[in-house]
């Protein structure tokens, strides 16, 4: 399964959101709603016009993760993932028909990580709790997006 990123914009009217009030006024909309008050809108119009801020979209700036065997890191980490998911099933002695919806999370996980340019930074991740736990420094709970991933805790 391939993801594909798709931006929307405020103006669109099939994007995601929370409640139905998630929407932009017109600014002819604004005028008759602050009609007794026009300053409420032209100081509001000023301030918008001094936060826009357009950041500039970039690649993540992380170090290359050195791999063994020449892999890149996509496949390193598909690799060291799909290994590590083996070794947690036959610890909780998940059967292979059972470990099924594991091994298609991870599959949906992968993809997705890939996708979005963050192979290198799961294997940094990874090397550092590796290594912190052979040095016998206690790590986890994970937390943040990535804490309850198959893909991290494989």
């Amino acid at each position: 399964m391939r993801l594909r990123r798709r931006s929307t914009l405020v103006a669109e009217s099939d994007r995601k959101k929370l409640t139905p009030y998630h929407f932009s006024w017109s600014a002819v909309q604004m005028r008759a709603l602050f009609a007794d008050l026009p300053e409420v809108y032209d100081n509001a119009l000023v301030i918008t016009r001094r936060c826009a801020f357009f950041p500039q979209p970039r690649q993540p700036n992380l170090p290359a993760f050195p791999t063994s065997n020449g892999l890149d890191e996509e496949t390193a980490l598909r690799h060291a993932a799909q290994a590590g998911l083996k070794v947690r099933a036959s610890e909780l002695e998940i059967s292979s028909a059972n470990a099924k919806p594991y091994r298609d999370r991870l599959e949906f996980e992968l993809e997705t990580i890939i996708l979005m340019g963050f192979a290198g930074y799961f294997l940094i991740v990874f090397d550092v709790i590796r290594w912190s736990k052979r040095q016998g420094i206690p790590v986890g709970p994970g937390c943040g997006s990535g804490g309850d991933l198959v893909v991290a805790w494989a």
